[in-house]
C-alpha cells in the first residue's frame, strides 16, 4: 500500500482534493486575491455529494488510491437534505475521478441513522479494495464492516459483517500495519465512552475485540471537572502505515473538563510517549491509563487559554508528529476560540497559537468551531475554517476557510483566503 503521506502524487493532488471535499457540506465559495463578486472559490468547485455530512472524529473520510487515481469519500445524508426521508441515514461513499473528475456513488447502508458520527472510516487495502467501517452514534453495539469487492472500484461491496463492541459504539479508525503483516486496527469509542480496539488478521472479514487504549473515568472530584457531562476522551489518530499509530487526545469533553493536550504512540503492541518511553506495556490486557498520563503537548494550567479540544494530527517524514487543536481564550462563554499548532521537533513539543476561530457554531455545542485540517504530506501547510480573517484580525459575516503557510516551525503564518466574500459559511 502506497504511503500518501509522502507521495509526489499526494502533493500534486492535494489542492484538487481540499476544494473537493469543501463542497460536500459548504454551498458557497470564494477566490483569493481581491473580490470580484459574491462566493468567489479559489479554483475549480466539485461536488462530491449533494446530501452529506461526516463528524471529526472518524478516518479516514477521505483517501487517494494513487493506483487508481481516484479520491474516496465517506459522508452520511440527512433527512432535510437532497432526497428527503427516504435517502435519510444513508451511509455513502462517493469516488472522484482525478483524470476526469466524473463522481459516483454507493450506498453503503440504508437509513442506519440521520446522524453525522455514522460516517464510515476507510481504508485501501494492498490488494486495491477498499473497507469501510461504521456505527450509529452510541444507540447499538455494532460496528459494521463492509469491503469492495474489485480493487479500485465502489460499484460493488460484500455484505455487512458486525462486530459487537463492549459497549454502545461511535467513531471508527482504521489503519493498516504492513509491519504487522498487514494486520487492520479498528480504534472505535464503546465501553465508558472511552477508546478501545478491535483487530482483523484476514483483510476486514473476521475482527476480535483487542483491548482498551483510554481509560478515563468521569472526574468528579477533580476541580477541573465542570459537573456538565463528562468520562469521554476525544481522540485523534493518525498512521504511517508501517509500523505505528499515532494519536492525541483530551481528557474529557471541553464542556466537562478543562483540558489539556496529550500525545501516545502505539507501536509492537504497546503504547509509549513521544520520547519513547513505554506508557502501557500491553495494549491487548484490557486495562489501559488515563489520558493524562501520556506526554503532555499542551498545558492548561500554564496557558491564558483553556477547554482544549483535539482537532488532526499528522506526522512528517521524520515519522515526528504535528497538531493542530482548539482552546477557549474565554473561559466562560466560549465566544472565542483559538487554533494552537504543535509540532514535535525530535526532542520537545512546541506549541504556537496560529489564528482566532471565533465563537462556537451554535449555542447547544459551545466548542464547536469551523475546525481546519493539516496537509498530511507538508507540515508547513494548514487550512483552517475561521470568522475571523487571520490575516486582520477582523470578523467577517461567514466562516471561510483559509490556506496557511509557515517557515518557521509554525511560530508564523502567511495567510490566504480559499474562499471569501461568502453569503453561507464554509465550515
Amino acid at each position: 500500500m502506497p504511503d500518501f503521506r509522502s507521495t509526489e502524487t499526494l502533493n500534486r493532488f492535494w489542492p484538487t482534493i481540499l476544494k473537493a471535499l469543501l463542497t460536500l457540506v459548504v454551498c458557497a465559495l470564494a477566490a483569493p486575491g481581491s473580490v470580484r463578486a459574491a462566493n468567489d472559490v479559489a479554483g475549480q468547485l466539485i461536488t462530491l455529494n449533494d446530501n452529506g455530512g461526516w463528524c471529526w472524529f472518524q478516518d479516514e473520510r477521505a483517501i487517494v488510491d494513487t493506483t487508481a487515481n481516484k479520491l474516496i469519500l465517506s459522508s452520511v445524508a440527512n433527512v432535510s437534505g437532497t432526497g428527503g426521508a427516504a435517502r435519510g441515514g444513508d451511509i455513502e461513499v462517493a469516488s472522484l475521478d482525478l483524470a476526469n473528475n466524473d463522481v459516483t456513488r454507493f450506498t453503503l447502508h440504508d437509513n442506519l441513522q440521520a446522524d453525522d458520527h455514522d460516517s464510515a472510516a476507510l481504508l485501501r487495502l494492498p490488494d486495491g479494495r477498499y473497507v469501510a467501517s461504521y456505527s450509529r452514534h452510541n444507540s447499538d453495539s455494532l460496528t459494521r464492516i463492509r469491503i469492495s469487492t474489485n480493487p479500485g472500484d465502489i460499484s460493488s461491496w460484500s455484505p455487512e459483517i458486525t462486530v459487537t463492541r463492549e459497549g454502545g459504539a461511535t467513531y471508527s479508525n482504521l489503519y493498516s500495519l504492513s509491519a504487522e503483516g498487514g494486520k487492520l486496527y479498528d480504534i472505535s469509542r464503546t465501553l465508558d465512552l472511552d477508546a478501545h480496539v478491535m483487530t482483523s488478521t484476514d483483510g476486514g472479514q473476521d475482527w476480535s475485540l483487542a483491548g482498551r487504549l483510554l481509560n478515563w473515568p468521569l472526574p468528579s472530584a477533580d476541580p477541573k471537572y465542570t459537573g456538565v457531562d463528562g468520562s469521554r476522551p476525544y481522540v485523534r489518530y493518525t498512521s504511517n502505515g508501517v509500523d505505528e499509530i499515532a494519536f492525541i487526545t483530551t481528557e474529557d469533553h471541553p464542556r466537562a473538563y478543562d483540558n489539556s493536550i496529550y500525545f501516545g504512540v502505539i507501536k509492537n503492541g504497546k503504547v509509549y510517549g513521544s520520547d519513547g518511553s513505554v506508557i502501557d506495556d500491553n495494549l491487548f490486557d484490557g486495562a489501559a491509563k488515563k489520558p493524562n498520563e501520556y506526554t503532555q503537548v499542551w498545558n492548561t494550567d500554564t496557558s491564558p487559554l483553556a477547554f482544549a479540544w483535539t482537532t488532526d494530527l499528522e506526522l512528517d517524514s521524520q515519522n515526528n508528529p504535528y497538531a493542530l487543536f482548539t482552546a477557549r481564550a474565554n473561559n466562560t462563554d466560549a465566544t472565542d476560540h483559538r487554533f494552537l499548532y504543535a509540532r514535535f521537533d525530535g526532542s520537545q513539543w512546541n506549541v504556537h497559537e496560529i489564528a482566532k476561530a471565533g465563537g462556537f457554531l451554535y449555542s447547544g455545542e459551545n466548542d464547536y468551531t469551523g475546525l481546519g485540517a493539516l496537509d498530511p504530506s507538508n507540515p508547513d501547510r494548514l487550512f483552517i475554517s475561521t470568522k475571523i480573517d487571520p490575516r486582520t484580525n477582523v470578523a467577517m459575516p461567514h466562516y471561510e476557510i483559509f490556506q496557511g503557510l509557515t517557515a518557521d516551525g509554525g511560530a508564523n503564518w502567511q495567510w490566504s483566503p480559499i474562499t471569501f466574500n461568502s453569503t453561507m459559511d464554509n465550515i
